[in-house]
């Protein structure tokens, strides 16, 4: 038994030692899906249309959000993630057809706003979508091919009180960017 043990433990110092030795390294993943708190400084940076979230120049503006405020945001994003989220992406408030409403997808691609918050060494983003005056969460892209009565893109309302709140940061950032068109 004591034997077996004894060959655990050099197998395992060999495998780290020939890692060690040929460059390679174990790569963790930093868990971008968890955030408790931001301490310190903050950079907010606002992108805004389609694929904001991927878009290299942001938005120049004053507005400042709340640490708190885009927290609860960050977090209620994170509970519909179909990878990581707590709930159901499937109990969606709005789902568009792609193929069947090619005007509705442009208009909502196109609504993106992006908010990043840029703290130290890390950052988080959420992107916040618009729709006949309401905003949303994109959760998912469904069926296709085995599934044609599930196909859409999936799409989760805000809550009524964080709504209110970055529908106005969304307006003051919006009216700073025509201004300074």
């Amino acid at each position: 038994m004591k034997r077996l043990k004894n060959n655990k433990i050099i197998s395992v110092f060999i495998l780290l030692s020939c890692i060690a030795l040929s460059g390679c390294g174990i790569h963790v993943v930093k868990d971008e899906y968890s955030l408790d708190r931001i301490d310190g400084d903050i950079r907010c940076e606002y992108r805004i249309g389609k694929d904001a979230k991927w878009a290299d120049e942001c938005v120049e503006s004053e507005v400042e959000f709340d640490k708190d405020q885009f927290l609860d945001l960050f977090h209620e994003y994170t509970r519909y993630d179909p990878v990581t989220g707590s709930e159901d992406p499937m109990q969606y408030d709005l789902k568009i057809k792609v193929d069947e409403q090619p005007e509705e997808w442009r208009k909502i691609r196109d609504s993106e706003f992006n908010v990043r918050a840029v703290f130290g060494d890390d950052q988080r983003n959420v992107s916040i979508y618009r729709y006949e005056d309401k905003l949303y969460f994109y959760v998912l892209s469904m069926g296709g091919r085995t599934k044609p009565e599930k196909e859409g893109q999936y799409f989760i309302e805000l809550p009524e009180e964080m709504s209110e709140y970055w529908q106005t940061i969304i307006q003051e950032v919006e009216a700073e960017r025509k201004e300074k068109a």
